[in-house]
């Protein structure tokens, strides 16, 4: 079989351009360390501890001047339900993630059978089946929408490469932020508590570690 000069450069370019987005990606993928932690459960409820007087975290980037202030330690082993990506205003810039976290019955097995789960405008909303073997309340008490502020650039690359289904543990802070973005004064708090629900129910999470598949994120 006879390849044309066009093909062949169809091809080439093909081939090219292949080669560039795994050396792209391989340029840009995370550092991790092997992990000697326990294998991940998690089923287990995560462990908010209250921290007082802990001091601020800055956080600047362009046109931002904030402050984290650590609330509680924050340690959880989940599923991940649904990962969506922001990228405008401070918030897109401060936390460019939002990660749906499943723990309990959601991670012990598969619950897209009878779970749908949509995340849009910073809020996470779910759809149960009638025949769900869970309630309503369940999933809310054992699941967050969590907006995700990774302390390095490194763990923001590692929440880039993270997708539905993967186990994860995560440890670091429950943050209330507050500063400045051109110039108006804006503010972030976090949930403290599974139990809320509704506007302001959603964590927002200074993540500080992360381990997937035995290897550990900082």
């Amino acid at each position: 079989m006879r390849i044309g000069k066009g093909s062949l450069a169809l091809i080439l370019i093909a081939a090219t351009a292949v080669g560039a987005w795994f050396l792209l990606r391989s340029a840009t993928a995370p550092r991790g360390l092997p992990s000697s932690q326990d294998a991940i459960n998690p089923t287990d409820d995560p462990i908010r501890e209250p921290v007082e007087n802990a001091p601020p975290i800055p956080l600047k980037f362009k046109d931002a001047d904030l402050s984290l202030l650590p609330k509680a330690s924050y340690r959880l082993t989940a599923r991940i339900g649904s990962k969506r990506r922001y990228r405008s205003s401070w918030e897109g810039q401060a936390a460019p993630y939002d990660l749906v976290l499943m723990w309990g019955r959601l991670a012990a097995e598969d619950p897209r059978e009878y779970l749908t789960i949509s995340q849009d405008m910073r809020w996470y909303r779910f759809r149960l089946n009638n025949d769900a073997p869970v309630s309503v309340d369940y999933v809310s008490q054992h699941s967050a929408n969590t907006h995700i502020i990774p302390a390095t650039k490194n763990l923001r690359r590692a929440v880039a490469r993270l997708r539905s289904g993967d186990e994860v543990r995560m440890e670091g802070f429950l943050v209330f932020l507050s500063g400045t973005y051109k110039g108006q004064e804006v503010w972030w708090n976090s949930s403290l508590t599974p139990q809320d629900t509704g506007a302001g129910a959603c964590e927002v999470f200074y993540l500080e570690s992360l381990a997937k598949e035995g290897r550990l994120y900082r």
